[in-house]
């Protein structure tokens, strides 16, 4: 029993401390694009268990390298603001956060897909994501050459499945303009309240925006 409950508390402060200080604990989307996300952060943010706020967008798609390919899950985030709710920053072992700069497609790999890869910084990868079109079937991919400029490593699965870009750059891709953001994504103090927590700010700002928190998708 002792073993146990040292291996399900060892589990508990990893699933706290790496896994769930990479991905947001809750999360407000947006029916549109957002114009302005300030406004937005500073309600969610008079709700005492939030911590910090900052935008994100996302993305999903394969990468492909010399002829290998793997699914991804793209996260455009604000360099400046992504350490208030990320532990990312932390966990660099090449390149840094600030190094993703708008309009130049840098991108920021976990640890698992740079050796899947083989990549070193400066390589050349092409991300292609799903796009509705006119033609028959109406899915046409689309190609984005991104450039690798930093590898993350927090020990875990998102090593192989998470890539960040510059929000910007996401917007880009989205047809969006450039300081228009999808999502919130918040900081909170006790992770177990999450789903409350969302569910009452996106109640707090409207039908237009939806919650998510770390239970749904973890």
């Amino acid at each position: 029993m002792i073993v146990v409950l040292s291996v399900m508390n060892g589990f508990q402060k990893e699933m706290s401390t790496r896994i769930l200080g990479m991905v947001p604990h809750a999360a407000i989307h947006a029916a549109s694009p957002l114009d302005d996300w300030r406004p937005l952060a500073a309600a969610a943010m008079r709700n005492p268990q939030v911590v910090a706020v900052a935008p994100f967008s996302e993305l999903e798609g394969m990468l492909s390298y010399k002829g290998v390919m793997q699914p991804i899950q793209i996260s455009g985030i604000d360099p400046a603001e992504e350490s208030k709710v990320s532990i990312i920053g932390k966990h660099m072992i090449q390149g840094r956060l600030n190094d993703l700069k708008p309009g130049e497609f840098g991108v920021i790999v976990g640890d698992l897909t740079a050796r899947r890869f083989r990549l070193s910084l400066g390589d050349k990868l092409t991300l292609i994501i799903p796009e509705r079109s006119s033609v028959a079937g109406g899915i046409t991919p689309r190609l984005q050459r991104l450039n690798v400029v930093g590898v993350f490593k927090v020990g875990a699965e998102l090593d192989g499945t998470q890539a960040l870009i510059n929000l910007a750059d996401a917007a880009q891709m989205q047809h969006w303009q450039p300081n228009q953001v999808q999502s919130l994504r918040l900081a909170l103090k006790d992770l177990y309240q999450a789903p409350l927590v969302a569910g009452a700010i996106a109640t707090q700002l409207g039908a237009d925006y939806q919650p998510s928190d770390w239970t749904q998708t973890q």
